[in-house]
């Protein structure tokens, strides 16, 4: 079986059962061993604002993640893809999410890539890296944030403007 249909099948299901948090999809696609890392950093400062980034290993704390984490705090309303790539048992898959804030109503509009390793016909490494400024921006409500770069200290309005 190719990466791409491990991983399409997954999506349909776990989309599918995501709504009543049936997290089935997790144990038929994924290694008990499995790897799901999302953006890939553990910043302490990062993980305050989207608490659901990092690694989570084996399906519980998978269903964990998508159940508790991530679920209750953003809908996924699209999650297309723009090109696939396959190698042997690895994958990347490069597409657009769009996403709505579940607490602020906020929808954004970000491209993704996504990194897979299958074993044994299952997922066995899920990596998304995704723009998480965007992700930051949908969850905000207020407040400013101070940057400092080459070009000098500077003030982000605490209002944005829709990142679609």
């Amino acid at each position: 079986m190719r990466p791409s249909d491990v991983v399409g099948s997954f999506f349909q299901e776990l989309f599918a059962g995501l709504p009543d948090g049936d997290m089935s999809a997790v144990d038929r696609h994924m290694t008990p061993d499995v790897e799901v890392i999302v953006v890939g950093t553990t910043s302490p400062e990062l993980l305050q604002v989207l608490p659901w980034s990092g690694k989570h290993v084996g399906p519980e704390a998978v269903k964990t993640f998508f159940r508790q984490q991530l679920g209750p705090n953003i809908e996924v309303l699209d999650f297309g893809t723009d090109e696939l790539i396959e190698q042997d048992a690895s994958a990347a898959q490069f597409g657009t999410q769009r996403i709505r804030a579940r607490k602020t109503g906020n929808v954004i509009q970000a491209e993704y890539a996504l990194r897979i390793k299958i074993r044994d016909g299952k997922i066995a490494l899920f990596h998304l890296f995704e723009n998480s400024y965007y992700v930051a921006t949908a969850v905000r409500v207020a407040g400013a944030w101070e940057v400092e770069t080459a070009e000098g200290r500077r003030t982000v309005p605490p209002r944005w403007e829709r990142l679609t």
